[in-house]
Order: C-alpha cells, then structure tokens, then sequence
C-alpha cells in the first residue's frame, strides 16, 4: 500500500516564479531528504484560480501512516516554517491525503 500526501497552492501572480524557483531548488528536496517520503512531483496548473493566482501541486508519496505521523511529529512544522519565512502572504494552500490504488507513472 502507498500514500500521497497532497498540498495545493494558490499563488499570487506577482510571487509565482519566486514560488517555482523556491520549490524547484530547495523546498521540494527539503521535504523529501527528511526521508519519510519515497518520491514527489510537482506541477503548475495550466490554469488560474477566479483571482487570477497560480496554482501549483506539490504531492509527495509515502509508504506507511507511521511514517507519515513521524513527519507531521517532526520536521512538518520546520518546512512550513520555511515557506512562510520567504512568503509571509500572497499564497493560500489546501492539503489532503489519499491511498494510491493504481499509479501507472
């Protein structure tokens, strides 16, 4: 059984390449180097949200709940943390989570 845990986010238009550039070159390795998560992809909508803002996925796979509850336990809130140091607005995020029945990637 795998997991994914899903974190959607919509970004002002004024920061959204600041927001990409940051995740490509050092959030998403941030997240998966804490080594509870077994693989992540990242995408940018092709579309905007009603506001005009850049949505972008951010969905990280994980193999166990234990191992999911030790990040959230752990180096969850230091990410985050991170985020908001460089973004203290412009940015909204939703987050869910979801068991993975078919991945063909």
């Amino acid at each position: 059984m795998a997991y994914v845990y899903r974190v959607q986010c919509a970004v002002r238009p004024d920061l959204a390449d600041q927001w990409d550039a940051f995740f490509r070159e050092k959030h998403l390795d941030d997240v998966f180097n804490t080594g509870y998560f077994t693989g992540y992809s990242f995408r940018r909508e092709t579309e905007t949200d009603t506001e005009g803002y850049s949505i972008f996925v951010s969905e990280y796979h994980y193999a166990s709940k234990s191992d999911f509850a030790a990040y959230l336990e752990g180096p969850a809130a230091e990410m985050k943390k991170d985020v908001q140091g460089r973004f203290p607005e412009g940015f909204r995020c939703s987050r869910s989570h979801a068991e993975i029945i078919i991945d063909k990637l």
